[in-house]
C-alpha cells in the first residue's frame, strides 16, 4: 500500500513538473515578442505554410502577394492631367493626410474641408492661400504641409507610371501561375517543388516593390509630423494601404457578401489585421505560460496550448513528400514532430487536474468550483469526484 502511495506521489510531482516546464516554454516564447528588438510577426511564419491547409493561412495574411496594393489606375490630377498611381496607396495617403489636417489645423475643420483643400489646383491653391492663410495665426505651415504631401504624391505617380509594364507583367505571371496550379494536378516532388519556388519568386517581386512604396509612406509621415511638432519628424508608422486596414476580411469559404470591417487611419501607431494577430499570438502565449505554470484554469490553458500546436502542426505539416521539407539540421521527423509531442503532452494535461494538485486551482475547485458543479453532477454532490 505504501509502495502504491509513493508511486502515486511520484507521478504526481512528474506531472506538475512536465506543466510547469511546458507553460514555461509558453511564457518564455510569449515574453520574448513583447520585445521591441524582436520585430515579431506572424506573418512570416505562415506565409511559409505547406501541405493542403496551406491556401487557407495563406488568406489570414492581408494582401500576401501584394496584388491590391499594386493595383494601377488612371487618374486625373488636381491641375487636370492625365496620371497613373497605385490606388490603394493614393487612397490611403489622401485619408491620412486629412486626418493630419483636421488634427493639426484650425482652417480645416470638416472632412469636407480637408477633401476640398487636397483636390484644390496650383491656380485654386493659390487663391486659397490669399483668401484664408493670413487669418491662419496658429496650426502648421499649411503651405509646408500641401508642398510635403504633393511631393510624395507625385513622386509615386511618376514611379506608377514608370513600374506599368513591371507591374502588369508581375500580374501575368501571377495569373498563370495561379491558373496553373488550378488546373494541373501534378503533386510530383519536382512539380511541388517547381510551384514553390515561383510562389516565392512572385511574392519577392511583389514585395520589392511595396518595401518602395512603403519606404516612401514611412517618409512622408516623417516630414509632415517635423510640420506638426519636431519630435514627430521620425516617428514612422507605415501609412497602411486598404488591404491591409481589413480587420475581419470577407470569408471566401462563405459565399456571402459580408464587408470587411475597417479600422480607421489614425496618427502614427495603426491598428492594422496583422497588427492584431501578432499582439494576439504574443499574448495568448503568455497567458498559456502563466496558466500553466501557476496551475490557474490549467485544463482551460491546456486546450489553448492544443489549439495553438495544432495550428503549428498543421502548418509545418510534417509529412514526407511535401515540399519544402523540414531542414535536417532542426530534426527529422515523419508524422510526428517535437510540436507534436508537446501537443500530445497537454492533451494530457487536459485530461487531468493537474492544477489542483499544485496550483492555484485547487482553491478554485474547493472554494466555489466544487459546489458549482455539484449543482449539476449528483457524483460531486456526493464526495466522489474531486
Amino acid at each position: 500500500m505504501k509502495t502504491k502511495y509513493s508511486l502515486a506521489c511520484y507521478a504526481i510531482v512528474l506531472i506538475v513538473l512536465l506543466r510547469i516546464g511546458i507553460g514555461w516554454h509558453f511564457f518564455y516564447e510569449g515574453v520574448s515578442k513583447f520585445d521591441p528588438a524582436s520585430n515579431f510577426s506572424a506573418e512570416g511564419f505562415l506565409a511559409f505554410a505547406k501541405g493542403p491547409t496551406a491556401e487557407m493561412y495563406y488568406w489570414m495574411l492581408p494582401d500576401l502577394d501584394g496584388v491590391n496594393r499594386l493595383e494601377l489606375a488612371d487618374i486625373q490630377d488636381e491641375n487636370g492631367r492625365d496620371a497613373k498611381t497605385f490606388l490603394q496607396y493614393e487612397n490611403a495617403w489622401k485619408d491620412y493626410f486629412k486626418q493630419y489636417l483636421l488634427t493639426y489645423s484650425p482652417l480645416i475643420r470638416h472632412e469636407a474641408d480637408a477633401e476640398e483643400f487636397i483636390t484644390l489646383s496650383t491656380a485654386g491653391f493659390a487663391e486659397w492661400q490669399e483668401a484664408n492663410l493670413p487669418s491662419d495665426n496658429e496650426g502648421i505651415d499649411l503651405v509646408e504641409a500641401r508642398t510635403i504631401f504633393f511631393r510624395y504624391l507625385n513622386a509615386m505617380r511618376l514611379d506608377a507610371a514608370d513600374l506599368e509594364l513591371e507591374v502588369l507583367a508581375f500580374r501575368a505571371s501571377r495569373d498563370r501561375f495561379l491558373e496553373t496550379r488550378r488546373t494541373i494536378r501534378n503533386n510530383t516532388s519536382f512539380e511541388q517543388e517547381r510551384r514553390w519556388r515561383q510562389m516565392m519568386g512572385l511574392r519577392y517581386e511583389a514585395s520589392t516593390l511595396i518595401r518602395m512604396l512603403t519606404a516612401m509612406g514611412d517618409g512622408l509621415q516623417s516630414d509632415l509630423g517635423r510640420v506638426a511638432d519636431p519630435e514627430l519628424a521620425g516617428r514612422r508608422g507605415q501609412i497602411v494601404t486598404a488591404p491591409e486596414r481589413e480587420l475581419f476580411p470577407a470569408n471566401p469559404f462563405v459565399q456571402m457578401d459580408v464587408p470587411a470591417m475597417t479600422l480607421p487611419i489614425v496618427d502614427a501607431d495603426i491598428l492594422g489585421r496583422m497588427h492584431v494577430k501578432n499582439w494576439a499570438v504574443t499574448f495568448a502565449l503568455t497567458a498559456i505560460g502563466l496558466c500553466l505554470m501557476i496551475g490557474f484554469c490549467t485544463r482551460l490553458a491546456a486546450l489553448g496550448g492544443v489549439a495553438f500546436l495544432v495550428n503549428v502542426v498543421l502548418t509545418t505539416y510534417p509529412v514526407p513528400g511535401v515540399y519544402p521539407e523540414i531542414p535536417s539540421i532542426i530534426g527529422n521527423f515523419m508524422f510526428v514532430s517535437k510540436d507534436t509531442v508537446e501537443l500530445l503532452a497537454l492533451l494530457v494535461l487536459a485530461a487531468i487536474p493537474s492544477g489542483r494538485w499544485a496550483g492555484l486551482d485547487y482553491f478554485l475547485w474547493n472554494y466555489g468550483g466544487k459546489q458549482i458543479m455539484g449543482l449539476f453532477c449528483p457524483r460531486v454532490r456526493a464526495g466522489e469526484c474531486g
